[in-house]
């Protein structure tokens, strides 16, 4: 088989750190989670009716992401599908010395995302509403999604460009099933969080990190 999938575990030394980073900057993840519930009132950035407690676990989620070596070893960060800014803004939150680009194809949740960031002050935040197949991807990127795409639609419309990891949290089920009609051999590792966290938020979601083998070998 020419791609690799292997469980990799989500341990607690990566579970503190998270933690860590929410409790450090609590003030302005609330602040931001304050700011998307009033434009998801104006638009569907996310359900409607999304009470505040399923939108701090979104912020959670999307955090977890800082506990990668992807993450940490990467200044260039492409949040593809952002919507309402997830999981980009809380990225860039937890490290504003990175570079973060807000990419979605409907122009309307961009603006909602820019007024978002300048109102908490994030210098390092770009913002790119259109497709990211005409999105130029710098060398080394790394690419976070959350809940956007499916494993082979995303990667059909990135594959030729110069991307160094891909991170996208997603259910885990049907990883090897998404990876239909993808050419390039793939390394993935899968994060099952739900054996982290036992609650329902996290029922079969993973983390999900892929990588090309030609690039690691």
């Amino acid at each position: 088989m020419k791609h690799t999938i292997e469980e990799v575990p989500f341990d607690e030394d990566m579970r503190k750190f998270v933690s860590d980073i929410y409790n450090k900057r609590q003030k302005l993840f609330e602040e931001y989670l304050s700011q998307l519930l009033w434009w998801n009132k104006r638009m569907n950035l996310m359900s409607r009716g999304v009470s505040r407690e399923t939108v701090r676990d979104h912020i959670k989620h999307s955090l977890l992401i800082t506990a990668l070596k992807e993450f940490q070893q990467n200044e260039i960060i492409i949040d593809t599908g952002t919507g309402g800014g997830l999981p980009g803004i809380p990225l860039s939150i937890s490290c504003p010395e990175k570079e973060v680009m807000l990419n979605d194809v409907v122009s309307k949740k961009i603006v909602a995302v820019k007024q978002m960031a300048h109102k908490l002050k994030l210098k390092k935040v770009s913002f790119s509403p259109k497709s990211i197949e005409k999105v130029k991807v710098s060398e080394g990127a790394l690419i976070v999604t959350k809940h956007a795409f499916k494993v082979n639609g995303l990667l059909n419309m990135i594959g030729a460009e110069p991307w160094k990891s891909i991170v996208m949290l997603k259910g885990y089920q049907k990883v090897k099933e998404e990876l239909s009609g993808v050419d390039t051999a793939l390394s993935i590792g899968v994060y099952h969080l739900d054996k982290v966290y036992k609650t329902d938020f996290y029922s079969g979601k993973g983390l999900i990190v892929i990588k090309k083998k030609a690039e690691i070998e």
